[in-house]
């Protein structure tokens, strides 16, 4: 990776746009960091963003650069993973790539959300036909990295006093480090009616 500059995206914020090397000499391509990967990069990386922030407030990105390549010469190499994401910008025909997260490469697990849900739909669905259950999807929140499904049972049970309930299985994944790990956890849903 090479820092190649640091354009604004708005007046307020500016990213970070890296060149991802073939070699040493040859770059592959580069990526504009989006959401929270330039923080991520600097401080994985260097332990410089706050610094970078402050340099940039006054117009000093070439002293970043500076540091940033003293600073890859002292420090040894970081494995890290990287998650990037391509969108088609339909006015020019073109192809964008874009740094989506910066993660810890022992740590992070890759769980890619068309898994998880297919996974976890596949178990659903292997759970109602042994047990006859019907399930209805009560809510189903997608973003290009992240979603929640929550399916509950059409079965409910009615207790005392007009309490209704039924049961259902909350299905979450993310592909990035702040819950990168694919869950299922069930759930009650109740109602009293007088």
């Amino acid at each position: 990776m090479k820092v190649l500059e640091f354009p604004k995206f708005n007046d307020k914020r500016r990213e970070i746009k890296i060149g991802v090397l073939e070699n040493k000499n040859n770059t592959a391509f580069s990526a504009m960091s989006m959401y929270h990967a330039r923080k991520d990069f600097l401080e994985k990386t260097f332990k410089i963003d706050k610094f970078t922030t402050f340099a940039l407030e006054h117009d000093e990105e070439d002293l970043i650069k500076e540091n940033i390549k003293e600073l890859s010469k002292k420090i040894p190499e970081t494995e890290l993973k990287y998650r990037f994401i391509e969108i088609d910008n339909p006015s020019d025909e073109k192809t964008e790539t874009f740094l989506r997260a910066v993660v810890d490469s022992k740590r992070y697990k890759l769980y890619d959300n068309n898994i998880v849900l297919y996974l976890a739909l596949e178990a659903i669905d292997n759970y109602a036909t042994k047990k006859r259950e019907k399930f209805q999807v009560a809510s189903f929140e997608v973003t290009d990295s992240k979603f929640n499904l929550y399916i509950y049972s059409k079965n409910v049970m009615t207790l005392k006093y007009g309490v209704k309930l039924s049961v259902g299985i909350q299905v979450s994944n993310s592909e990035l480090s702040d819950g990168s790990e694919g869950s299922m956890k069930s759930w009650t849903r109740f109602s009293i009616i007088p």
